[in-house]
């Protein structure tokens, strides 16, 4: 009896590792969204299965399969980001540009519509690093827009495409 239990055992782990390596990273639920708050962004699925946690003192790291290769994107200096994309009604048609700078400087932002008019332009003076600065989106019709930020001395220069829905 105790032979035949030891074997069943035997034969259970092994096909139990046999197939746990050829696990693929999937989705299971179509929900989730991704956020960014300073220098961090983050990406989730909800219904995801869990595969590994990190930890800290302060901060809990749970990955899971949200894409081929999970991740958190930290921008390094001289970056800017724009975040929501589409801009919608849900978040009153507010696009937040954040800035990831080594030093204070003068930064313009062009707003052009899909035919390559400009339809809007900002200048900031003397931004920290981590600043948001916020482009009201509202007052565009439905379409997609490209918004050039440059900064004065050369090193900060992106084009985002931004959807309005």
């Amino acid at each position: 009896m105790f032979k035949k239990t030891l074997i069943f055992f035997i034969l259970l782990s092994f096909v139990v590792t046999l197939f746990a390596q050829k696990l693929t990273p999937t989705v299971i639920a179509s929900g989730g969204g991704s956020a960014t708050k300073f220098s961090y962004s983050l990406a989730y699925t909800f219904g995801e299965t869990f595969i590994n946690t990190l930890k800290s003192q302060s901060n809990t790291l749970t990955e899971g399969f949200h894409q081929t290769y999970p991740k958190v994107i930290i921008p390094g200096y001289n970056e800017v980001t724009a975040t929501p994309n589409p801009v919608t009604s849900r978040n009153f048609y507010k696009l937040y540009l954040t800035f990831y700078i080594d030093d204070a400087n003068s930064y313009t932002v062009t707003i052009y519509n899909i035919s390559g008019k400009n339809v809007d332009i900002y200048n900031y003076d003397n931004l920290l690093t981590g600043e948001n600065k916020e482009i009201d989106f509202s007052s565009f019709t439905l379409g997609i827009y490209l918004v050039k930020v440059k900064s004065k001395n050369g090193k900060i220069q992106r084009t985002f495409k931004i959807e309005k829905i």
